[in-house]
Order: structure tokens, then sequence, then C-alpha cells
């Protein structure tokens, strides 16, 4: 086998992996917006019960469906000894090795479209962020642009 067939070998084999790679990311967008559904359901049920005068139980209820990113998020920070600020990416990263589910083809953006929303959690820095509740001062102003120059 010579080197060019070898290579070609490596870059088919790579492109292979990819397209499972996203395969897999669509199904697993599929199956995370069935359980979001299904939760919603659940959820529904769980009111109608309520109102019907029969108690659910909430951590039951919750044990129905997963955990969303946001509050692993917050718990991950809370657990924390040293309140020191991550960036969005690692926090994703370190979330992801635990086990969790973040949907879509960039789950460290999708984790950081919900962690800037969540009250919270606070932007400390660039890509940095910190829970709230430690009030640690933002190196920078949360609404901060650059200037554009005038040309």
């Amino acid at each position: 086998m010579s080197h060019k067939e070898y290579i070609e070998i490596l870059r088919l084999r790579l492109d292979a992996i990819r397209q499972e790679l996203d395969d897999l990311h669509k199904q697993a967008s599929s199956i995370m917006r069935e359980m979001d559904a299904k939760q919603q359901i659940a959820q529904h049920l769980s009111e109608l019960l309520a109102a019907e005068g029969y108690h659910v139980d909430h951590e039951e209820l919750e044990s129905l469906g997963q955990t969303r990113p946001v509050d692993l998020a917050f718990e991950y920070f809370d657990q924390q000894d040293g309140h020191s600020p991550i960036h969005y990416k690692q926090l994703a990263s370190t979330l992801i090795s635990k086990g969790a589910l973040i949907a879509g083809k960039d789950p460290a953006a999708n984790l950081l479209t919900q962690i800037s929303r969540d009250g919270r959690f606070v932007r400390v820095g660039p890509g940095k962020y910190a829970l709230a509740k430690w009030k640690i001062k933002p190196r920078i102003s949360p609404r901060s642009r650059r200037k554009k120059r005038k040309r």
C-alpha cells in the first residue's frame, strides 16, 4: 500500500466517522425533543391530578424526565468549594463527561444560551460565568460593545 493510498483510506474513514457523529447528533436532538414533549405531558397530567385532589410527588415527576443542562450547571457550580468562574466550553465538556445530554450540534453554545438567560448566573469575563449569589463583580459590563470607528 502506498502512502497516498494510506492517506486516502484515513481520509475516507474520517469522513465516515464525521457522518456517523452527525447522524448521532440528529438522533440525540430528536430524542431530546421527544423527552421534552413527554415531560410536558407528564407535567400537565400532574396538574390535572392535583386539581382532582391527588398529590403527585415532585421528585417522582422530575425522575420521569432529564434535568435541564442549565440546572446541572447550577448544581455543578453550587458544589464547587472555591467560588471560581469557569468558561462555558469547559463547563459543557465537564457536564458531558459526567453523562449530561446537551442537545444541538454545538452543545457548548446551547449551554451558553441557557446560562446567559438564567438569572442564577452572571458573566464575569469573556465566556466565563459564575453563580450570581457568589457576588463576583464582572470585569466587563454586561452590555459592553466595542465602539465602531468612524471612517
